[in-house]
């Protein structure tokens, strides 16, 4: 689901340097032994490295310390790891199969669609980017994890807000504010 064959398969062809770290426990093991060995198949210019686990604790230092938070998931139904990267001042590349939309023009992100020249040249401006250019996304990041955490819609809210908006109606006072863009959840 969290689609690794698929980002390692893009990464191999990125000119740039890039140095990734897997972060998460190994819950498929065969899954896992094939990612083992496109990640030793890649060209000395990409290095890769699990990190295993972190604690909740260490997350926001170790999030605030990278630039970028990759996500090519096939499906989320809210993808909480975004906002906690947000939270961390690091800007997202996802799938265009999360909630998440319009994320380069509010300078938060990218959300791309699984097709693999589309990752490439968004990994291949991400690396390019300074940290001048970096800066600004990092605030930005800041202040949008703090918009969906309070000043977001609860479950229930959002999902009639939905419905009006695929009918192609209006809800409650204000609420065209508060309206995410929604693909069903693919896998």
């Amino acid at each position: 689901m969290k689609n690794q064959h698929f980002f390692l398969d893009a990464l191999r062809h990125c000119q740039a340097p890039i140095d990734l770290d897997l972060i998460g426990p190994i819950d498929d093991e065969p899954y896992w032994t094939e990612c083992q060995q496109l990640i030793a198949a890649l060209p000395p210019h990409l290095t890769v490295s699990h990190r295993g686990e972190v604690v909740h604790a260490e997350l926001m230092t170790r999030l605030a310390g990278y630039d970028l938070v990759v996500l090519p998931s096939r499906g989320e139904n809210f993808g909480h790891a975004v906002v906690e990267a947000w939270a961390a001042g690091c800007p997202v590349l996802v799938s265009d199969r999360t909630p998440w939309r319009g994320l380069a023009a509010d300078g938060v992100g990218w959300d791309v669609p699984l097709d693999r020249a589309r990752w490439v040249g968004a990994l291949e401006r991400c690396a390019a980017m300074t940290d001048v250019e970096l800066l600004p996304m990092r605030k930005q990041s800041i202040a949008r994890a703090h918009r969906v955490w309070h000043d977001g819609v609860d479950g229930a809210q959002a999902l009639q807000e939905l419905i009006v908006l695929k009918a192609g109606g209006r809800t409650t006072e204000g609420a065209a504010e508060r309206r995410v863009a929604h693909d069903p959840v693919r896998t």
